[in-house]
């Protein structure tokens, strides 16, 4: 078998996704990892609207992100009603896998949202892309309100 027979079977099996032409094709190992440990525990958790809760849930005030329930709201609300993650959004939601034995930057999260454009999942939007400024970063999921329970 050619190398190119092997990179078919992979992907048809589902062990590898490929993007991009070659000779520069990008292979992404283990998606089924990316989308089941990851994003279902971070974005696309289940009944996301409950756990949007500042009263009840504790990491929203100690993570360090929200310094007031008013500002948490106007998150809240843009995530369930536009499907638009701000970046303190993001931050809080990818914060329980820091607890875990896998450790995020913001650098990884970006690469995450990145990845997630890749696969048509959502689009970044990013207000200044110049890095010295203040950047506004927006990650938007269209039609996320179809992943909600």
């Amino acid at each position: 078998m050619s190398f190119d027979e092997h990179l078919d079977y992979l992907k048809l099996i589902g062990d590898i996704l490929c993007f991009g032409q070659k000779p520069h094709i990008t292979i992404f190992i283990k998606p089924y990892y990316y989308l089941n440990e990851i994003l279902s525990k971070t974005i696309f958790r289940p009944h996301i609207d409950q756990w949007l809760n500042y009263e009840d849930n504790m990491v929203f005030r100690f993570s360090g992100y929200y310094s007031s329930e008013t500002l948490f709201n106007i998150d809240r609300q843009r995530l369930l009603t536009r499907g638009e993650f701000t970046w303190n959004m993001l931050n809080v939601l990818f914060y329980e896998q820091n607890n875990n034995n896998i450790t995020l930057t913001e650098q990884n999260i970006l690469d995450y949202c990145r990845l997630m454009e890749r696969l048509y999942l959502g689009y970044v939007n990013e207000s200044n892309l110049n890095r010295m400024i203040n950047i506004i970063f927006y990650f938007f999921i269209k039609y996320f309100f179809l992943f909600r329970s």
